[in-house]
């Protein structure tokens, strides 16, 4: 393997590296929103805390940028009467505290030819530069080269993984027509997506509304008092709104949603990020109309992927992994998309010993 140059970038270099990140983006097969320039930045500007430590890392091979890895150090107090744990995570992500929307498909952003020599030097240089108790690396795309090199890392260095939850995304193609889409699914699902669409005619005019830049910020409002109405717990999004305000600056990523209405009463509503020809679909909210035999939610969905197929420039329809609150609605209407694992990579022998008791007092519990 040819030498590659690491280095980690400073506060005020990630601010300046766009251009250099988006380029290197498009030149990998990664995902373009998650893992965008825009993304890392902003939520590294809004949600870390005064504690972290920025460690995104520059791999350089022949004066050529052929790796990003977006990385930082968390520094846990939260476990009394023990000392600190000092671990590194995706930006994107956090152990605990509030951080936003979930931030998915995570791994190193590389070159497609370079990707296991780049992602195998980042954790070593990671082992020999930094005092550490762990990794924790969530929601890692399974089989990719990062995840291949965190397998590999742990053949190799006396550390512990423990895994913390395996999830998987769902995903609508949306390059053929709306009516074949129809076509393969279930008699029940195709009844609650469309057909019971008859159901809610006869209740008043329908009409769906796209929201663009300018008023996506009313959806936050309507999904939140949805939420509070079916559970007595409204969500507050102060922090994704500006969030969203941010990330919408430049011309890749926008922020769009639909707002279904029957005679001008808002019943149902979504917010959806496009980037490139993909819509992801981040929030839902509802009406709860069971009693009319009527699922708002999979009738919003369904209006949203009408209008997905009928446009041009939208191949994809992300529903994102989550299995929905009461049932996992999104396996009966898109197929499994990208499988992905969050785990721990625990180095310090205090941490693995208590990890160990505690895994043997839940076993102890559980006979």
């Amino acid at each position: 393997m040819e030498t590659l140059h690491i280095e980690a970038v400073s506060d005020a270099a990630f601010s300046e590296m766009e251009n250099a990140w988006q380029n290197l983006l498009y030149q990998s097969n990664v995902d373009k929103l998650f893992l965008s320039w825009h993304w890392m930045h902003n939520w590294w500007t809004l949600y870390r805390n005064p504690s972290d430590e920025l460690l995104v890392l520059t791999i350089i091979k022949k004066g050529v940028l052929i790796g990003i890895a977006p990385l930082y150090i968390s520094i846990d107090t939260t476990v009394k009467y023990l000392p600190n744990i000092r671990r590194v995570m995706f930006l994107g992500t956090a152990k605990q505290g509030f951080s936003g929307f979930r931030t998915e498909y995570l791994e190193i952003i590389s070159t497609p030819p370079n990707g296991n020599d780049v992602c195998s030097a980042v954790f070593a240089y990671i082992r020999d530069r930094y005092s550490l108790d762990e990794l924790f690396m969530i929601d890692v795309v399974v089989n990719s080269c990062t995840y291949t090199a965190l397998d590999q890392f742990v053949t190799t260095t006396n550390c512990h993984k423990r895994i913390q939850s395996k999830n998987v995304s769902y995903l609508v193609d949306t390059q053929g027509s709306f009516e074949e889409y129809l076509k393969t699914l279930g008699k029940n699902s195709r009844l609650q997506i469309y057909n019971r669409r008859k159901n809610l005619q006869k209740l008043g005019k329908i009409e769906l509304v796209q929201l663009g830049q300018d008023a996506f910020e009313d959806v936050f409002s309507l999904i939140s008092n949805f939420h509070s109405s079916r559970w007595d717990n409204p969500i507050v999004f102060d922090t994704h709104k500006l969030f969203v305000r941010q990330l919408s600056k430049n011309a890749i990523i926008s922020a769009t949603g639909f707002i279904l209405k029957v005679d001008e009463n808002i019943i149902g509503a979504s917010f959806d990020i496009k980037c490139g020809s993909s819509i992801y679909n981040f929030q839902l909210g509802f009406q709860d109309m069971t009693d009319q035999k009527l699922s708002i939610g999979l009738i919003t969905l369904g209006y949203a992927l009408e209008n997905c197929f009928a446009a041009s420039d939208i191949t994809a329809f992300d529903l994102l992994a989550g299995n929905g609150k009461l049932s996992n609605y999104k396996s009966r209407i898109a197929s499994e998309g990208i499988y992905m694992e969050s785990a721990q990579y625990v180095f310090s022998t205090l941490y693995k010993l208590l990890y160990t008791f505690r895994n043997l007092y839940i076993k102890f519990l559980r006979r």
